[in-house]
């Protein structure tokens, strides 16, 4: 329970924030229940209150919202994008993330090629121009596969 609450409630929270974005209604009428902040109550609820998760889950200890959150804070990361800098920290820590969630339950390998694929075609973008150059993309490639690899070489 404490896991759920530390890394899959707080992954819900994180992604419903980035999909239901504040309106101007919340800064001009603090106090109020806005829509913004309805849509992401019931996303939250919905996530959280589904119920293969409170059956299957809770029911048999299967600790799948572990590795689900892990997979959903690595979602975030490596969709972040700073249009102001060409970081490429954000798919590096959504790799860890990923493999952290591969290696807690192999539930994951369902993820694993679309996260695959992701990758890749992020290591072909530089910031706006979305197009970088062979050296480029290819020290992309090699830090996340060095990523990867040192996150299961320590586990």
């Amino acid at each position: 329970l404490v896991l759920d609450i530390c890394v899959y409630m707080t992954a819900v929270w994180t992604i419903a924030k980035r999909l239901v974005p504040p309106t101007n209604d919340e800064a001009s009428m603090p106090g109020y229940f806005t829509t913004s902040q309805q849509q992401r109550t019931w996303l939250v609820l919905t996530a959280l209150c589904q119920p293969a998760i409170v059956l299957i889950d809770h029911g048999h200890f299967q600790y799948n919202t572990v590795s689900l959150g892990l997979a959903l804070w690595s979602f975030h990361y490596m969709t972040l994008e700073d249009s102001r800098t060409t970081s490429f920290y954000g798919p590096v820590i959504g790799s860890v993330l990923f493999s952290l969630a591969l290696n807690f339950k192999q539930m994951e390998l369902y993820h694993a090629p679309a996260v695959f694929a992701y990758l890749l075609g992020r290591c072909f973008r530089h910031g706006s121009e979305r197009r970088t150059t062979g050296v480029q993309t290819t020290i992309k490639f090699f830090s996340l596969g060095v990523a990867v690899m040192c996150t299961f070489a320590l586990l």
